[in-house]
């Protein structure tokens, strides 16, 4: 039987995350911890701010303020590609890169 190797899982520590889309504020001071192997589920109602925070986390988007750390570390600054972490959208997406930046 071939051993698997499993990554460490990563705790996610969000410190007063805020955002808006113009003047509309969707995140104010967004504080949670979720330790190493926790499962958490975000419920509200359409607009209230999941899907932003979930960019955020995934490096999509950039908070206004506030700060993101996984295993204690900051990833604010850091690109989405470098956090190897992923998000699965409900739709289809295409993001607008050229072949020249792919290669």
């Amino acid at each position: 039987m071939k051993k698997v190797l499993q990554r460490p899982m990563t705790s996610v520590h969000l410190n007063e995350i805020s955002a808006a889309y113009g003047r509309n504020r969707v995140l104010a001071g967004i504080t949670l911890d979720i330790a190493a192997g926790e499962f958490v589920a975000l419920l509200g109602p359409s607009g209230c701010g999941k899907t932003t925070l979930l960019r955020i986390i995934a490096g999509l988007m950039a908070p206004e303020s506030g700060d993101l750390r996984f295993n204690d570390e900051s990833v604010i600054g850091v690109a989405a590609e470098r956090r190897r972490l992923a998000m699965v959208f409900q739709k289809p997406l295409l993001f607008l890169i050229t072949m020249s930046a792919t290669t």
